[in-house]
């Protein structure tokens, strides 16, 4: 038990010192604390669904679940970073907000969602296993992959349009 609780504990604050350092480089290359929160925000809500549907479940915290967390946030800021540097780029262009959103899709979109069914087949086949941790692993992680897309295809686009409304 108080290994399991010790492995829990450094597996959440090396989970809080990365969304730290990430929060930290955000801040760096784009010289905004709005853009920080906008880039946190949508690598946050799956990790939150996810604790959500562990509580509804009684899935317990182990060393094994309490991985899906850090490799979930990973898998999430990889396709936000692909999402905003592309706009990013489309805009230095000189383009119109909504035609760089619209290349943005046209881009990165296929890439994103290529990863994502590739990574849920990865995953997927975890959840054949009769150990319980190695299911539970696999479901978990599948599911916020899932939702990690969910929320850059359709939550990220919606605060970046506002944080450069709010600009111009």
């Amino acid at each position: 038990d108080r290994n399991n609780e010790y492995m829990v504990t450094n597996m959440a604050q090396g989970f809080v010192f990365s969304i730290i350092v990430i929060a930290i480089l955000t801040y760096f290359l784009h010289k905004s604390w709005r853009m920080v929160i906008v880039f946190i925000l949508p690598n946050l809500i799956p990790l939150l669904i996810i604790a959500g549907i562990m509580g509804f479940a009684n899935i317990e915290l182990k060393a094994a679940t309490s991985l899906v967390f850090s490799i979930a946030f990973g898998v999430a800021t990889d396709d936000t970073i692909h999402f905003i540097s592309r706009l990013k780029i489309e805009l230095a262009y000189g383009k119109s907000l909504i035609y760089a959103f619209k290349r943005t899709y046209f881009e990165t979109g296929k890439p994103i969602l290529l990863t994502t069914f590739i990574l849920m087949g990865g995953f997927v086949s975890l959840m054949v296993s009769d150990f319980q941790s190695t299911f539970y692993f696999g479901f978990l992680i599948y599911i916020t992959v899932i939702v990690a897309v969910l929320a850059d295809i359709f939550l990220l686009p919606v605060l970046l349009f506002l944080l450069y409304k709010k600009k111009k």
